[in-house]
């Protein structure tokens, strides 16, 4: 009788090898493909998934200074993203002052990305707006979560 036996190595590659002990060898040679052919489509998914991610990640972590209002909502989505918390509390007006005045800052001393600089700083600015009229309050960097609180 003809069995098959198997070793899966830690990098995930797979060594067949053939025995005479057993009778099961077509069953597991079958599923043997089965789980083959399975391996591949989850690949193919999964490579699919990342370059998605990556085209996305793109769009939102790529400083924009381009038209200046597009510009503004990928940042503020990056800012988002970057800094966001669900669970926070809540910044005080004077908190947004401060970010925007740093932001706004940069802009002054850094000739070379001022545009980019201006453009976070309206991203800022509409993070606020956001906030204040109840819109979405996600980004909230340096506030430590509450546990009673929940969004």
């Amino acid at each position: 009788m003809i069995g098959i036996g198997m070793r899966i190595p830690f990098d995930g590659g797979a060594q067949v090898r053939v025995t005479d002990e057993g009778d099961s060898a077509p069953a597991f040679a079958k599923a043997w493909v089965m789980a083959e052919q399975h391996n591949d489509l989850l690949q193919a998914e999964n490579e699919r998934l990342r370059a998605r991610v990556s085209e996305l990640e793109m769009l939102i972590n790529t400083p924009h200074t381009g038209e200046f209002e597009e510009s503004v909502r990928r940042e503020a989505a990056h800012q988002i993203e970057r800094w966001g918390s669900e669970h926070d509390a809540g910044k005080a007006p004077s908190d947004w002052f401060w970010l925007v005045g740093y932001l706004l800052g940069k802009a002054l001393h850094f000739p070379e990305k001022r545009k980019h600089h201006l453009v976070s700083s309206a991203a800022a600015l509409l993070n606020w707006y956001r906030q204040e009229t109840g819109d979405d309050s996600r980004m909230r960097p340096g506030i430590d979560p509450p546990a009673e609180i929940e969004r």
